[in-house]
Parts: C-alpha cells; structure tokens; sequence
C-alpha cells in the first residue's frame, strides 16, 4: 500500500497556554484563519492571497505573533505577519525574490525576533534558506518606559537573497531547534536515504547520510538540548525512527510498526516525551506515544480524513489534532494525559455564516457544547479583561520608571509577574495567562536590553 495521503493544506502553532492558531488553504485558494482561546472563534477570517495547493507553515516566536507562509501558483514563497492587533497589509513575496520552490517551506524560530525558512529549489532541488532578524532601536528605555513593555513592535529585515545550500532533495524538509543559535534540517536524497544538515552559528561543511530507505516526507522533534529524534514511513509502510543524543546518532534504525499510508507527524510536550501520528489503512489517525520507553501500541483516533495530520501542544500533557475529512472539512480533537474527546467540526476554511456548523457521516461527529455564549458572560469577561489591562498598564509603568531611576528592573518585573493573579482574584483567568506571558517576553527583552 504506497503512501497516498500527501496533501496537507493546514498549519497550526501555539503562542500560549490554551491558544491555538490554525491556518488553511480553501477551494478557492485563498489563506484561512480560525483561532482557539476558551473556545473556538466563529468561523473562518479570509487572509486573501492565491496559494498552489501545498502545506503552508506557520509558526511564533512570541506571545501575540504569528508568522504565516505560503507558496503562491508561481511557485514563490509568501509571508504575512500578526503583531497581536492586526495583520500586516499585504502577503510580502520578499522585495519580489524570483526565488522558485517545489514544495511546501520549512521554518524555524530559535529565538525571540528570528526567524528562518528552508525551501526545496524548484529546478535544481537544492535546498535555499533565508532568515530574518530584529535590530530595531525600537527596543530601548525611553522616558522610564520599556517600548515593547506589552507587545514589541517588530521591524525585521530579510536577508539579501536566498542562501543555496547545496543538495539534491526529492522530498520536503523537515527542520528543528534544540537549542538558541541550533537548527537541523532533514530531507531524502536520491537514494531514498535521510540527509542532515546542521548550523551551530555556522554551516556544517557538507550533508552527512543517515542511511535507511524511506518512501515518505520526515517528522523530527526536539525534547532537550542536544537531542533529536527523526521519524520516516519505510518501504514497508511501517514508521521507522533513529535519534542523536548528543554525541552520536542510534546505530540501527528502529522500526516501530504500524501501516500507513501518510507520513508520520511528530511533537513533544515535555522532556523524554515524544507523540507520533499518522493515518493508517482505515483512514483514521493513529498514534503512539514515547516517555523515555514507548509506552503502547499504536491506538486509533478513529475518524476519516483525507489529508495529513497536524499536531500541537500548548502543555505539559495536552494534544490537539487537526486533519481534513471526507466532506473538505477541517476536523479537531484534543486531549489531556490521552484522555481524548470527541472529533469536532471547524468548518469548511470559507467565509460562510454556517462555517462552523458543517458536519460529516463519515468523521465522529463532535459532542462539544454550542461555541456562542451568553451575553452577559461576554460583557462581564469583556470587563474583566479590561479592568485586568488597566492595572498591568499601571503596574508596567511604575515598574519602568522604578527601572529608570535605579536599573533594577530585573528584580522588579519578576515581583510583578508573580503578582499577577492576586491582583487579578484568579488564577485561571485567560486574561492573566496572556498577562503572564506578556510579562515573561517583557523579561526577555529587559535582559537583552542590560
């Protein structure tokens, strides 16, 4: 049974505790937007565009951003941006690059403001990188006021042209960070082996083959510093899986079972922890799990779907899956230390008044509650959100100015951290955990900063 599900037109990342961002590619070609806090929007927002019907990517690199990609039906790479107000104008084709890709892009955030993009040539099936930093002198004290203190304005620059790397790739890449400043990108080559190349501040001399024959595209993920585990469908459709601890990769390639006719998918929520998904014969989503052992059998999801699953994780022990089913609808199930719900319709990636209601015979139906509240629930949490920023705004600015006349703002920003749910009266407030995270990138940037 060869691989025959390879079509993936979603993405999915998490900027925070309970928040999800998907992106899709409808019929009509155009970048699709639905998020998740609490509950799931209603619906779909149009981002426009004209995409080839290849996985866009999208990833953040911050609480509040959000940095989507696409390849358009002229084979160019496409970026748009979300800062936490507001989208960027326009899809950004990086100062009209005539740079050409055959598949969908790799990316990688390894840091606050960095971004870096992997692409398969289109004639040469080389593999091109192009990267991007944030050098603004946004970023400075001013006046006692930290300029990013709740939301940094970002004005990146992209590098001047695409990076060739060399290679001859006959699949997409698959990339990942274990560490600041690490990034280790892996594709087939011709001979149906996996190649690796790395950058620790600087490129690894040449690719270097980690053998094995593999008919489908690779997962790899990180749990730790200095560690990598790497995940193909081989010949006998079966999922195969080697790792690098830190001084050298595992002898053999490890075969972990299973028949499938997608290539694996793979994430990590924590260290020693590692979830790889896949479709099998039936067309319904399997998996397995690993937390320093592989703890079971590949166990089933159910459902039917038609395109490759995508995964995320926004905690320690919490999974969210996404995939297409028969009807063209993007379907969802989560679940907290393996205890899973119920498969969820999000709708048809449209502008439609019933986006969110399509439904299927042939996936699970979804047992979830309806996703409109009452307005009185709106309006009180309205009001808590509000009163809620009203405070951070006045503590950040006392916070600031205490920074200005002593240079202690280290010290003085972890004690407002750890004072935010008693000035909010709760804990599990959505609105302190963004606030908490605002406050933690505040941090980051205080350090950079001194």
């Amino acid at each position: 049974m060869p691989i025959t599900i390879t079509t993936q037109l979603l993405a999915a990342t998490c900027w925070g505790p309970g928040r999800i961002d998907l992106v899709a590619i409808g019929s009509d070609s155009q970048m699709y937007h639905t998020s998740y806090s609490s509950q799931w929007q209603d619906g779909w927002d149009a981002l426009g565009g004209s995409f080839a019907s290849v996985a866009p990517t999208m990833v953040s690199w911050s609480s509040d951003r959000l940095d989507v990609f696409g390849l358009s039906k002229s084979n160019r790479m496409f970026h748009r941006a979300w800062d936490g107000q507001s989208w960027d104008a326009n899809w950004d084709d990086l100062y009209g690059d005539s740079q050409t890709f055959q598949g969908p892009l790799a990316v990688d955030a390894w840091g606050r403001d960095r971004l870096d993009v992997f692409g398969v040539g289109a004639g040469d099936q080389a593999m091109y990188h192009q990267s991007v930093s944030d050098h603004s002198d946004d970023r400075q004290l001013h006046g006692g006021l930290v300029q990013s203190l709740m939301r940094c304005k970002w004005s990146g620059q992209w590098q001047d042209g695409w990076e060739n790397h060399g290679g001859v790739l006959t699949s997409n890449l698959a990339v990942t960070s274990w560490a600041k400043e690490r990034l280790d990108i892996f594709g087939l080559g011709p001979d149906d082996g996996i190649w690796h190349l790395s950058w620790d501040q600087d490129w690894q001399e040449q690719w270097d083959s980690l053998g094995g024959v593999f008919k489908s595209d690779l997962a790899v993920a990180s749990w730790s510093t200095n560690r990598l585990d790497v995940f193909g469908a081989g010949t006998d459709f079966a999922i195969y899986h080697k790792a690098w601890d830190g001084s050298s990769w595992s002898s053999d390639w490890e075969n972990i079972g299973g028949v499938f006719t997608s290539p694996p998918v793979v994430v990590s929520w924590g260290p020693g922890r590692l979830d790889v998904f896949g479709i099998g014969l039936d067309g319904a989503i399997w998996y397995k799990s690993y937390e320093n052992t592989w703890l079971q059998d590949w166990t089933s999801l159910g459902g039917l779907f038609k395109s490759v699953p995508v995964v995320v994780s926004w905690g320690s022990g919490r999974l969210d899956v996404f995939a297409v089913g028969e009807d063209d609808a993007v379907w969802h199930n989560g679940g907290d230390d393996g205890d899973w719900g119920e498969w969820e319709s999000l709708g048809k990636p449209e502008v439609a008044a019933d986006s969110g209601s399509s439904s299927s015979s042939l996936v699970p139906q979804s047992s979830s509650p309806p996703r409109t509240t009452t307005v009185i629930t709106t309006v009180t949490t309205a009001v808590t959100r509000e009163t809620t920023a009203t405070m951070a705004m006045t503590t950040a600015t006392t916070v600031a100015t205490t920074a200005t006349r002593e240079i202690q703002i280290m010290p003085t920003l972890q004690s407002t951290l750890s004072n935010i749910p008693t000035a909010t009266g709760t804990t599990t407030d959505s609105s302190t955990a963004q606030l908490a995270v605002g406050f933690t990138a505040t941090l980051a940037v205080a350090q950079d900063i001194l």
